[in-house]
């Protein structure tokens, strides 16, 4: 759609465009695909159908992972809605959901590391969503970010997997990229955690590296877990 704009609009510095364009397609939300306000990724009825978790992270071997969010109803939406419809403009939503309820220390530090994307997969998806979280968790926190890990061999999803399963798949799969340094204290980034093998291969990788501490953060983690 091409957006038209008035001699006016074009002359004033103070119109903000992204302001025109929700008056002219108003967002979306990404639970029920109602109307949402501007900035927001959820109507109000959906926001409150989102089960928030407390300040405890999920412990995976010396991994501590912390999620704003249980990974059902909403927040299952909103995660899927970015990784498998290319919905890029709730990655800032998700981004700031996790800056504004991180309990303190978890972002007060280190440097931002996106959880790698398989190469086919991400030539297939166009974008890496871990990456797209990282960077709105950058501008919200003034911490770095650093695409320093890579996955490499097959290119099979860890989703409907058991906990020993993606262990056994993501073994050995994550690497830091060639000439890359592992930042000292890295902040490891996703959309979600499941079982956290993933995520507990990258800082594997990262600790290889020279990495001294290494946490994680997710939009979501699923229940129970």
């Amino acid at each position: 759609m091409r957006v038209l704009r008035s001699r006016g609009a074009e002359q004033d510095p103070g119109v903000d465009l992204a302001a025109l364009l929700s008056i002219l397609a108003p967002p979306l939300c990404a639970g029920c695909a109602g109307h949402a306000s501007a900035g927001r990724v959820l109507c109000p009825g959906c926001s409150r159908e989102l089960r928030r978790l407390g300040p405890e992270p999920l412990v995976r071997g010396d991994l501590e992972v912390w999620a704003p969010l249980a990974y059902e109803g909403p927040a299952a939406a909103v995660a899927r809605a970015l990784k498998y419809r290319g919905a890029l403009r709730v990655a800032d939503g998700m981004a700031a959901a996790v800056a504004a309820n991180a309990p303190p220390g978890v972002l007060a530090s280190g440097t931002l590391v996106p959880v790698p994307l398989h190469p086919a997969r991400r030539r297939r998806r166009g974008f890496n969503q871990a990456e797209r979280l990282g960077r709105g968790l950058a501008r919200r926190t003034g911490l770095p970010l650093s695409d320093c890990l890579e996955r490499r061999g097959g290119r099979g999803t860890q989703v409907g997997r058991s906990r020993v399963d993606r262990d056994a798949a993501i073994e050995g799969a994550v690497r830091l990229r060639a000439s890359a340094r592992a930042p000292p204290v890295a902040v490891l980034v996703d959309d979600v955690a499941t079982t956290g093998a993933t995520l507990q291969a990258c800082a594997r990788a990262l600790r290889a590296g020279g990495a001294e501490e290494v946490r994680a953060v997710t939009y979501a983690r699923t229940p129970g877990r």
